[in-house]
């Protein structure tokens, strides 16, 4: 019998092939091993129907339905329905189930390709943690069309009860973040509205964060003075004095130190980066007496010699009688860079790269110290000016 002969049947439009069943080929190199009773018995007819649809001609296989055998009746009635549009084309069903297959990319898919991309930012293990905490829980199985503004603006309200302005806005900042990701790369639509309607209540200016005054000042360092730790108080001083963060401290080397440029050269950075942090003349003299272990490369060893991972300076701001919630280190960086905005002489723009932050918003929480700092200036010219 020829390969793929059709025979007709007694209903228009309707034919069947007789084809080898699954599994009971045979190669065409072996066909002459079996009879043709025996060929037959390894076949079955497969239906196919011919219409016409919309001027198109349409020519497909009528497919049954699973546990059901199909046989020129069943087909013709397949192909009648399709004619009446009761049952989509094959080509139209396949398209409609691959649309129903694609990846539905909720916030929690995107965040996870999100840090496959994003392995060696240094702060993607702390937003992974603050993600998991706080978006996960709440929108996770969400995708970013999805998402309404009033669900953030509740999940804003719930959170106030326990989280700064601050902390809510790196939030909102994620759930953006995950958002922008998944639209740029034509994984899915985007939010279908503007976060900063939301997030102008969370303004950096905002956020709550303590800094020295003059008087907390000299207290911590008569406290730094006779602490007796070999590393506590030259590492809180060097943070009060550079803006160093905490993990940059740690992992500082005396590698790192270009005491002939006058910089420290941060291989290590939050935004992933080197970094170089000039070094003034107060912290040049602070890293030359600063007593080095011999053989340990840190500058801020632990006990053991190695990297420091953890240090308690709780006691010394006790000592000094700053506020509880005061946090060594992280405040000190506030500090720092508080007195160089209102110090007048320090821009934002030179602040944000002293800061080394990777936008300008992160600055802007300092800049109504900046803005007092031009009105004190501007008092300056007044008539006694010109009389001096």
């Amino acid at each position: 019998m020829p390969k793929n002969e059709r025979h007709p049947t007694k209903y228009p439009g309707v034919y069947y092939i007789r084809k080898f069943k699954r599994g009971m080929q045979v190669k065409s190199e072996d066909l002459y091993k079996y009879t043709n009773e025996e060929l037959e018995k390894r076949k079955e007819s497969v239906f196919y129907i011919v219409y016409r649809l919309e001027g198109r001609k349409i020519e497909e296989k009528a497919k049954r339905l699973p546990g059901e055998k199909m046989t020129a009746s069943l087909a013709n009635r397949v192909r009648a329905a399709k004619l009446e549009g009761r049952i989509l084309p094959n080509g139209e069903i396949r398209k409609k189930q691959a649309a129903e297959k694609v990846k539905a990319w909720t916030f929690n898919l995107l965040w996870e390709e999100y840090k496959k991309k994003k392995a060696g930012n240094k702060g993607l293990t702390r937003d992974d943690y603050c993600y998991k905490r706080n978006v996960q829980p709440r929108i996770g199985n969400k995708q970013p069309k999805d998402l309404k503004l009033e669900e953030v603006e509740d999940i804003c309200t719930e959170l106030k009860k326990t989280l700064g302005p601050g902390s809510i806005r790196n939030i909102l900042y994620l759930i953006t973040r995950a958002a922008k990701f998944g639209f740029k790369r034509n994984l899915c639509p985007g939010l279908q509205f503007d976060m900063s309607m939301v997030g102008h209540k969370y303004n950096a200016k905002d956020c709550n964060f303590e800094y020295l005054n003059p008087e907390q000042y000299k207290a911590l360092m008569a406290a730094i003075e006779e602490d007796e730790h070999p590393q506590a108080g030259d590492m809180m001083k060097l943070a009060l004095f550079t803006g160093l963060r905490k993990g940059e401290l740690f992992r500082l080397r005396w590698d790192d130190i270009d005491f002939h440029r006058g910089y420290i050269d941060l291989p290590e950075t939050k935004a992933g980066e080197r970094q170089d942090i000039p070094l003034n003349k107060t912290t040049t003299e602070l890293l030359r007496n600063h007593k080095r272990v011999e053989g340990c490369p840190y500058v801020f060893p632990n006990r053991h010699g190695r990297q420091t991972t953890q240090l308690d300076l709780r006691y010394i701001c006790d000592k000094a009688g700053l506020p509880s919630r005061f946090r060594p280190l992280h405040d000190l960086r506030h500090s720092y860079a508080s007195g160089m905005a209102s110090s007048g002489k320090v821009d934002l723009y030179r602040l944000q790269k002293l800061l080394r932050h990777a936008t300008p918003a992160m600055t802007e929480r300092y800049a109504h110290l900046a803005d007092r700092a031009m009105r004190d200036a501007a008092e300056v010219a007044k008539e006694d000016m010109y009389l001096k």
